[in-house]
């Protein structure tokens, strides 16, 4: 049996963007190939304007709520036009098909269990993804999680390591190590000024220290104690 041309394409190349077929030479594709490729942009297309007109609009970004999956009684390799008539509540080329976990590769939120489709993979939405799930942004991870590498972590207490603010419950990490607020003695080391202790700020070299008073030295109005603004280098009432 004669292998065509497309079937050696990856399903993502036969249904990428118009310009990404455009690029493939159509002299090289025999009656047989366009036929495959009609087929396939054909359900992909069916696909999606199906779930446009029978379903809520799904997650789109990593900011959203869930948005509830429309199921029907079709068993997976049933026939089906919609995601709604399936079990599963994913249709894909006119066939049920059952949905794929986060970190798999999708084109609609029908394909994903999380009914999250977001740039080409299956994503959690907000506040859902626990440790070791899949993620691409923090705020899909539970509460006291965030994102690292690409999955859902639990935020370390102040003393632990850490790369970035985000994954310390307290939100500050210096040093790579998780810190409490207002804890950096004048002289320590810095990456914003609410780490300082009091009547500090987080100044030149990211190290504490002392705000200035009025008619004091300054490159920016934090650097001034409260009730002042630095102006022409000078904290001024």
């Amino acid at each position: 049996m004669r292998v065509t041309l497309l079937a050696l394409l990856p399903l993502a190349m036969v249904i990428a963007s118009s310009s990404k077929v455009n690029a493939l030479n159509m002299g090289d594709l025999t009656q047989e190939d366009m036929e495959i490729l009609d087929a396939r942009n054909h359900w992909f297309e069916r696909d999606l304007y199906a779930e446009r007109r029978s379903v809520p609009s799904g997650p789109t970004s990593t900011s959203v709520s869930v948005v509830p999956r429309p199921t029907g009684t079709s068993a997976p390799g049933t026939g089906c036009t919609k995601s709604a008539d399936c079990g599963t509540g994913n249709c894909e080329r006119g066939v049920c098909k059952p949905v794929v976990s986060t970190g798999a590769q999708c084109y609609k939120n029908a394909n994903c269990a999380s009914f999250n489709c977001t740039n080409g993979k299956c994503v959690p939405v907000k506040g859902q993804g626990v440790k070791g799930e899949t993620c691409n942004a923090s705020d899909q991870c539970t509460a006291g999680s965030f994102c690292e590498y690409s999955k859902c972590n639990v935020k370390v207490a102040s003393g632990g390591v850490c790369y970035k603010d985000v994954g310390c419950t307290s939100g500050n990490c210096v040093n790579k190590t998780c810190i409490e607020p207002a804890s950096v003695s004048r002289g320590g080391r810095c990456t914003k000024t609410l780490q300082c202790k009091t009547n500090s700020y987080c100044g030149t070299n990211n190290r504490c220290a002392a705000k200035a008073n009025k008619g004091g030295a300054c490159y920016k109005t934090e650097g001034c104690a409260a009730g002042l603004t630095c102006r022409k280098k000078k904290c001024r009432a």
